[in-house]
């Protein structure tokens, strides 16, 4: 387990790099699109910070990445997006990220109990995790 988090951490570390200093764009792009896969908020605030590329098709991919990523902590970026940018697609993309950022803070149904499960990205707090087994 030690091993797979190192590989991971050192992976996002490296796109985090890219996206911040690559002078070219599709690598920049690349980057922030892999790091739609990490949740965590460290790579949300990084990809908050790379809402003002300079690059159009980057600040796409961010504002989609945060979106799949479906954190709280990426609406605040979005947010401010709308508020400053001009651009239609892109506030477009930031609605349609925000709404799912929205769907991801919502409880699912366990379908069999009909019970209440914790968002995606949310601690668990005090709920037993699961339906008890059954013992004989």
């Amino acid at each position: 387990a030690k091993q797979t988090y190192l590989r991971y951490e050192f992976k996002r570390t490296e796109l985090i790099k890219t996206l911040g200093l690559a002078k070219d764009e599709t690598r920049r792009e690349a980057a922030a699109l892999a790091l739609g896969e990490a949740r965590d908020e460290a790579t949300v605030k990084a990809l908050g910070l790379a809402l003002t590329d300079r690059s159009h098709r980057v600040r796409l991919a961010v504002i989609q990445s945060l979106g799949q990523q479906g954190l709280a902590g990426g609406a605040g970026p979005l947010k401010e997006l709308l508020a400053r940018s001009d651009d239609g697609e892109e506030k477009r993309a930031a609605t349609t990220s925000l709404e799912a950022i929205a769907r991801a803070a919502q409880p699912t149904a366990d379908p069999v109990s009909g019970a209440a499960s914790q968002p995606a990205g949310q601690p668990d707090r005090g709920r037993a995790s699961g339906p008890k087994p059954i013992r004989p």
